[in-house]
């Protein structure tokens, strides 16, 4: 039977430190964290007091704090403590939020947990929910493959949306409706399986019958062969104040939507609207006789009217919005200028065409897919500056495929109007005179948004150093200015030819803020 071998001897102090200074970096630092001696005290020391003084903030204090914390750490601040259970799970902390529910997913099994996440979020705090969004998903229920089940997925999310609206306690719900699929015969636009566009129209029967005290409603991309019953719906909803109507999203020309019957419903359903204030259309076919409802109807409290204008149709110039105009003598226009079909360059005339005296202009957003000599940037302000001085608070102006702007004169126009708030230009060089905008727009604007380039390109070496340099200091420059952190996009270069598809990123996600 062999023998136990002998135990081996525990190293002196001077073995085990050279054993520390013959280790890499990584162990040495590992053995130094074991010593006991060497460990560093934190320099707070949370004693029972100081948890106490958590503890005893009231309610209300809470409330105000956790506003401000993201959706997804309020989990975790609600292990704290009782109390900061109860406060984490009431209803002044979940008011005012408004909660995403997406539900588009590329796989079945990713599908299939985010429906049991939001399935569980729903049942737990769908009762303190009061602003949703929705993200929905259009797949085709006789798609055939593997990687998503259709069918099973579109009755799912609908099923969950469905118990949110329990107890009709929403106030605001957007919902975009969003293909999986680039093939045209998978757009619920083209397909029209009765168990593909059953769950669609019972969830927007629902809207109506269990959400009397929505107050805000926007619907983007719905089916076309949805509009008519979502048209017939909207007057039930007594309590409606804000509408929002996007046909399809990034299109570049208008586009007559409504065939036969519903071409005329839109008219019908806003005439009998006693409570709606503000009004959104977006790649609607505005014709006479949405005019005609506005004018003809004396319930309609109208105040805002927010429309996406192509250079291909002018709905200012029918007779009938004369009348609309004496009738709302306060409405405030918002224009967002988009290409048309045929012309893909905004000219000087169709610009002033629109801009007519009865109108109370409030947003103007100009987004050219080529550059224009014939309009700049100065041009649509001197325009601008002539009629609605006044009443202009947003101004955006965008263009690619062009040369960079350099703001000189546009720093004395913009300080011309005094309720300007918010600016958005893209592309500019970044020079002084941008820090010239931001010192004369001072305690003015509240928002500068500003897609910059570099007026040269640097070496090769210098490129790194030179930009973060400049980036830092103009950033740095005009928060000072402007009073609040303001932080520039990546920048690009003059002499390099302009890449058409950043800037018209960066003007539909501008153009997405504030629509």
């Amino acid at each position: 039977m062999a023998s136990c071998p002998p135990p081996k001897p525990s190293p002196c102090r001077r073995c085990y430190r050279v054993k520390v200074s013959s280790s890499p970096l990584s162990a040495q630092q590992f053995l130094k964290r074991g010593d006991s001696s060497r460990k560093r005290k934190s320099p707070v020391e949370w004693t029972p007091s100081k948890r106490a003084r958590w503890n005893n903030l009231p309610d209300t204090i809470l409330v105000e704090v956790l506003k401000w914390i993201p959706q997804n750490e309020l989990g975790v601040c609600a292990q704290i403590s009782r109390q900061w259970y109860r406060v984490v799970y009431s209803t002044g902390v979940w008011e005012d939020r408004e909660i995403l529910f997406d539900f588009s997913a590329f796989c079945s099994i990713e599908y299939n947990g985010k429906c049991e996440q939001y399935e569980w979020f729903v049942e737990k705090m769908g009762r303190y929910v009061r602003n949703a969004k929705l993200v929905l998903n259009l797949v085709c229920s006789r798609l055939r493959d593997p990687r998503f089940r259709g069918a099973a997925c579109r009755r799912q999310q609908y099923e969950v949306m469905e118990r949110l609206f329990e107890g009709g306690r929403l106030r605001s719900l957007q919902i975009d409706f969003v293909p999986q699929f680039n093939p045209p015969h998978v757009y619920m636009g083209y397909c029209a399986h009765q168990d593909c566009t059953d769950p669609v129209q019972n969830f927007l029967k629902k809207i109506s019958s269990d959400l009397p005290g929505l107050r805000r409603l926007s619907v983007q991309c719905l089916p076309d062969w949805h509009w008519e019953l979502l048209l017939r719906t909207i007057p039930k909803m007594t309590n409606l104040e804000k509408l929002e109507m996007n046909h399809k999203k990034h299109q570049p020309f208008r586009i007559v939507l409504y065939m036969g019957d519903v071409h005329g419903m839109i008219p019908a359903a806003l005439s009998n609207m006693s409570t709606l204030r503000v009004l959104k259309l977006a790649n609607v076919d505005v014709q006479d006789t949405l005019w005609h409802a506005l004018a003809n109807h004396s319930g309609i409290p109208l105040q805002q009217l927010t429309m996406v204008a192509y250079t291909d149709f002018n709905p200012f110039s029918l007779p009938t919005w004369e009348r609309v105009a004496q009738k709302f003598p306060s409405l405030s226009v918002e224009l967002f200028f988009r290409h048309g079909q045929q012309r893909l360059v905004l000219r000087k005339s169709e610009f002033e065409s629109f801009l007519r005296d009865d109108v109370r202009l409030k947003t103007l957003c100009v987004s050219q897919a080529k550059l224009c000599r014939e309009i700049a940037m100065i041009d649509v302000l001197q325009i601008v500056a002539e009629k609605y001085t006044d009443s202009l608070e947003t101004f955006l102006f965008f263009q690619s495929r062009g040369q960079p702007m350099v703001a000189s004169k546009e720093v004395e126009l913009i300080r011309r109007f005094p309720k300007l708030a918010e600016v958005a230009i893209a592309p500019v060089i970044t020079d002084k005179r941008l820090k010239q905008l931001a010192k004369g727009c001072r305690g003015q604007l509240r928002e500068l948004l500003v897609r910059s380039v570099l007026k040269y390109m640097p070496d090769a070496n210098k490129l790194v150093k030179m930009e973060a340099k400049e980036v830092s200091n103009l950033e740095t420059v005009v928060t000072r200015l402007l009073g609040y952190p303001w932080e520039m996009s990546a920048p690009s270069w003059a002499e390099r030819e302009l890449n058409a598809e950043s800037d018209i990123e960066f003007a539909e996600a501008c153009m997405e803020q504030y629509m």
